[in-house]
């Protein structure tokens, strides 16, 4: 019989910090997200400052690329609450 392999609580206490970054960087791109769209002065959905960029940009480039799936659910979360259609928002959350 195979053994299955057991996580040591190590790599549990990783697996556990990695997905609250993910998680946080979701929540703050959706925040700054929020901020961005209040500075729209012309459309409601176009602003001409858009803060999640950097904010994506500087926690890939400083904590590494694994926090991208924080970026896609920030993105997903955003488009969601401000009223997207559930496809428009997948293929934003995608690209």
């Amino acid at each position: 019989m195979r053994s299955l392999k057991r996580f040591s609580v190590e790599e549990s206490k990783s697996l556990a910090c990695l997905l609250l970054k993910i998680v946080v960087l979701a929540v703050v791109y959706h925040l700054a997200a929020r901020l961005g769209l209040k500075m729209a002065y012309v459309q409601i959905n176009t602003s001409p400052v858009w803060p999640p960029t950097g904010i994506a940009l500087a926690a890939l480039l400083i904590f590494g690329i694994r926090l991208w799936p924080g970026v896609s659910l920030g993105v997903l979360l955003g488009s969601l609450l401000t009223g997207a259609p559930l496809n428009l928002a997948l293929g934003m959350a995608l690209g």
